[in-house]
């Protein structure tokens, strides 16, 4: 594969597609940048040579505005499918019904810990057989879990206990600390914590989706030190740590819940058992590791299997925007090949917000609906931003680039 058109492979982060395009150039003994390749907002790393491209869920997403049937691949891949996040799930259906299209295209949805067997049914052949299910065993040494008599009364403080305790009663030879938190202000918290014990022979290491890609990247810079990387869910899925041996995992992360109308809201809630066997299994990449659950065996028991899609977790005003700037018509978007519907009240009443903000009118996407796509931003917020340069609050508008 590869020689009729590209290998494209999603990666739910930025990061993620960075240090797996890395990695993969390296094994290949050719320079990143040559055959493999990355692509991330503001930033890519390809050439005229490029075979296998990895990015972003949001760049083959850009990608679908210019090139609907995707010609210039020859093969998608949708990896880390087990985290069902929106980009995951529009990509997903927008794939199934693209087959019809382009029969040719080959589809892999990639996960260490889905349910394979919902996916394998959601692109079943027309004749009604499941799609192949392929499992390939991973290099995986055995992890012992550690659970909690009772439950945690302070995460922040539980965790950070956890950490220091592992550095006072381990050596270095034990290998790094992975611990897992919901958001930036408790793991800036808990690396203070870790701060004022003033350890000489250990690095404490923040990471977060917000932070700047040059501080992501200081967890992958060779060192002597002992390592206690203190991380969100970024670090559960695709990144490979070397050294991690000791994973701390609050069992906690912040999702999109919604809240009616146009409101979503992030939520600290419990994770599901899929999501904290990813972050158990960082801990046996390279040598046996434990994992330490900071909450009892009846709470892990209590939780969900899988992720709730996050497709109904969240607002469908930006979702709607964004298929409607592709050329989907609203009667189109109704019928997308979902594998968890939205209910058809919410799409309408998002169309109705929509019009209301002055994204969309009778005959389809305004011009201010194509400027307040293309902002990271819900789409009441790239009104208030419009609205601003009318106030003279803002320079000048953002390009306007017309997808029709």
């Amino acid at each position: 594969r590869g020689r009729e058109g590209k290998i494209g492979c999603t990666q739910p982060r930025r990061i993620a597609a960075i240090s797996v395009s890395t990695y993969v150039a390296k094994k290949h003994g050719s320079e990143l940048g040559a055959v493999i390749g990355y692509q991330i907002r503001n930033e890519r790393e390809t050439s005229s040579t490029t075979r296998i491209k990895f990015m972003t869920e949001g760049i083959l997403f850009r990608e679908l505005h210019g090139d609907p049937e995707l010609k210039k691949y020859e093969v998608v891949i949708i990896d880390e499918a087990h985290e069902r996040g929106i980009n995951q799930d529009l990509l997903i259906a927008l794939l199934s019904d693209l087959r019809h299209q382009r029969p040719d295209l080959k589809i892999l949805i990639m996960s260490a810990t889905m349910n394979e067997d919902r996916f394998a049914e959601h692109f079943a052949s027309i004749d009604g057989t499941a799609a192949p299910i392929v499992k390939v065993p991973g290099r995986m040494f055995p992890v012992a879990i550690n659970y909690l008599e009772e439950p945690a009364r302070d995460v922040v403080e539980s965790v950070a206990n956890c950490c220091i305790n592992l550095i006072e009663e381990t050596g270095d030879a034990s290998g790094d600390i992975l611990a897992f938190l919901p958001d930036e202000a408790t793991i800036r918290k808990v690396c203070d914590r870790l701060d004022q014990k003033k350890f000489t022979e250990v690095k404490i290491l923040p990471l977060y989706g917000t932070q700047p890609p040059d501080e992501q990247r200081e967890i992958f810079q060779p060192t002597s030190l002992r390592r206690v990387i203190v991380a969100t869910n970024i670090a559960e899925t695709s990144l490979t740590i070397d050294g991690v041996t000791h994973v701390v995992d609050s069992g906690l992360v912040k999702t999109v819940e919604y809240l009616g109308g146009s409101m979503s809201a992030l939520k600290v809630t419990d994770h599901s058992k899929a999501g904290l066997a990813q972050r158990a299994g960082r801990a046996g990449r390279t040598q046996p590791g434990v994992c330490y659950r900071l909450f009892t065996k009846e709470e892990f028991d209590d939780r969900p299997d899988y992720t709730k899609p996050e497709l109904l977790r969240m607002a469908l005003d930006q979702i709607l925007l964004h298929l409607r700037v592709l050329g989907f018509s609203m009667s189109e978007i109704l019928k997308l090949n979902f594998m968890d519907r939205p209910d058809e009240e919410r799409w309408l009443d998002a169309e109705t917000r929509l019009k209301i903000l002055g994204a969309l009118d009778n005959r389809g996407v305004t011009d201010d609906g194509l400027r307040m796509e293309r902002l990271p931003v819900s789409p009441m917020i790239g009104r208030m931003l419009l609205a601003s340069i009318a106030y003279g609050c803002t320079a000048r508008a953002p390009p306007l680039e017309t997808h029709r």
